[in-house]
């Protein structure tokens, strides 16, 4: 966006998710916060990673909805917890889906919404974060 001084400015930061329905998603948000008490939880898959916005937020909608277009509707099974272990991350792996996954954050990380993130592209369903590492792998092995 361009703003009356000529400086580029970002509008903030836009990330794709897909919210999981009740009533997997209640369990999922009971368990984040048994796990990590005062987040504040809302499982999800995220498509797109946070990445700076600085487009015009209609043309975002846009992109975001022609794109989609290209992708019938499939199913997503949950697999096993896991730890991403530069971040003591915990989550649920995808076992199904991963593939359909994986092309629509292809599809869609173009244009102006293209972003190189830190790690790569990894679908998942965080369940705990901000632990220390002892406590993420005892957390990890109770759940």
């Amino acid at each position: 966006m361009q703003w009356p001084d000529g400086e580029q400015k970002t509008l903030g930061y836009f990330a794709l998710v897909s919210y999981i329905p009740d009533p997997l998603a209640r369990f999922l948000d009971d368990l984040r916060l048994e796990l990590t008490p005062g987040c504040n939880p809302r499982a999800h898959v995220t498509v797109l990673p946070p990445r700076p916005h600085h487009s015009d937020i209609q043309e975002t909608i846009k992109h975001i909805i022609e794109g989609s277009r290209c992708f019938a509707p499939f199913h997503v099974e949950l697999g096993e917890v896991e730890i991403f272990d530069t971040s003591n991350v915990i989550y649920i792996s995808i076992k199904e889906g991963l593939r359909e996954l994986h092309k629509m954050y292809t599809f869609l990380n173009r244009g102006h919404l293209e972003y190189r993130e830190n790690f790569p592209y990894h679908p998942h369903i965080t369940i705990a974060q901000s632990m220390e590492p002892a406590e993420t792998r005892r957390a990890a092995t109770s759940t």
